[in-house]
C-alpha cells in the first residue's frame, strides 16, 4: 500500500480545426498548509547573576526551549548553548495568513526544562522574528539560602504530583496501542509534545479505550473522513487495524478527554514510551480528541502532505 506519491502531470491542450477553442485552464484554489517559524535561543551560565552575558561566562548545554503557542517546537541547547527552534502550527485549510496567525497567537520563546538552575533574566521573550535575539541567563541553585525550606518544598511537590507509572500496553484482535499514565505524561510533559494546551492529566482505563475504538469507525464513516486513499485503497475506517495507537488522558475545561495519536510507521522509534510525531505523511498519521463521559469525538486532525 502506498500512502503518498510524488509526481508531475503535464496536460497538453491541442486545438484542432472545428473544435471549440480553449480560452483558459480552470483555476485551482490554493489552500494554506501549515505555518512555520524559527528562532534561535541561547543559554549561558550567569555566574554573577547580573542577567548580562559577560565575556568570561560559558554557554549552557541541555536547556530545553519552546516557541509557543505552536506545535512541535521543542529542542535543547547544544554545547555552544544554542537551540535552533523550528515550530509549526496547523491551520486546517483556513484562509488566514501566517502573518495574521502570528499576530493573533502572540507567541513567546521560553525555557521549559532547566533542572538545578534558576533564571537570572526574564522567563520568556516575545517572538518578533527569526532574526531577533532570545537570550537567557541561568544560575546554579544552591541550598545555602534555606535548605530546610527547600527540602520541604520538594516534599510538597512530590506529594502533589502523580507518580510516573509504566505505560500500559493494550492489545486486541483489531488493534495494538499504549496508554500513557498520568504520572509519566506529566513527568515528560507529553501534551506539549503533541502541541495540546491542557489543565491536567489522568489515566484512561482499558474500558475507555475499547469504547473509543468501538465508536471510531462509525464516527469516521458518518463524517466522511475517508483520509487520502490512492488507487484501490479502502477508506480510512477500513484501514484502522494497520495503525498503532498512543492514548493520553487530558483534562480540558472541566472535561476528561482522551487524546489519541494514530500512526502507520514508527521510523524505528520506541512507540511504547515516546510519542510519535510527524509533520506530514498524509493520513498515515492522524489525531483525535474523545469525550469519555459523552462518548463523542470532539475533533480530528489528519496530517497534510509535503
Amino acid at each position: 500500500m502506498k500512502f503518498w506519491h510524488y509526481g508531475t502531470m503535464i496536460i497538453l491542450l491541442i486545438a484542432f480545426q472545428g473544435c471549440t477553442p480553449v480560452d483558459r485552464l480552470p483555476t485551482t484554489e490554493l489552500i494554506q498548509a501549515d505555518c512555520f517559524w524559527s528562532a534561535t535561543a541561547t543559554a549561558w551560565l550567569d555566574e554573577n547573576g547580573n542577567g548580562v552575558k559577560d565575556e568570561s561566562e560559558t554557554p549552557l548545554e541541555g536547556i530545553e526551549f519552546v516557541l509557543e503557542p505552536s506545535a512541535y517546537s521543542r529542542t535543547k541547547t547544544n554545547s555552544d548553548g544554542v537551540a535552533q527552534i523550528l515550530a509549526t502550527t496547523p491551520v486546517d485549510g483556513s484562509e488566514v495568513s501566517c502573518d495574521d496567525l502570528l499576530a493573533e497567537m502572540n507567541p513567546s520563546v521560553f525555557p521549559t526544562q532547566y533542572d538545578g538552575y534558576q533564571l537570572t533574566t526574564n522567563d520568556q521573550v516575545p517572538y518578533t522574528g527569526s532574526d531577533a535575539d532570545y537570550e537567557f541567563g541561568f544560575q546554579l541553585i544552591t541550598a545555602a539560602e534555606d535548605p530546610n525550606q527547600e527540602n520541604l518544598g520538594q516534599m510538597e511537590n512530590q506529594a502533589s504530583e502523580p507518580v510516573p507509572d509504566d505505560p500500559i500496553i493494550i492489545e486486541t484482535e483489531q488493534f495494538q496501542g499504549v496508554i500513557f499514565s498520568a504520572g509519566s505524561a506529566q513527568a515528560q510533559d507529553f501534551a506539549s509534545w503533541f502541541g495540546v494546551s491542557i489543565d491536567g492529566y489522568w489515566t484512561p482505563a482499558e474500558s475507555d479505550i475499547i469504547q473509543l475504538e468501538k465508536n471510531l469507525p462509525l464516527f469516521l464513516e458518518a463524517n466522511n473522513h475517508v483520509g487520502t486513499p490512492y488507487g484501490d485503497d479502502p477508506p480510512l475506517w477500513d484501514r484502522l487495524p494497520e495503525y498503532g495507537r498512543q492514548y493520553l488522558g487530558i483534562e480540558m475545561d472541566g472535561k476528561r478527554l482522551i487524546f489519541a495519536n494514530y500512526f502507520c510507521d514508527t521510523f524505528g522509534s520506541n512507540w511504547q514510551e515516546t510519542p510519535i510525531i510527524v509533520l506530514d505523511g498524509g493520513d498515515c498519521f492522524f489525531e483525535i480528541k474523545y469525550d469519555v463521559e459523552n462518548q463523542s469525538f470532539m475533533s480530528i486532525y489528519i496530517n497534510g502532505e509535503a
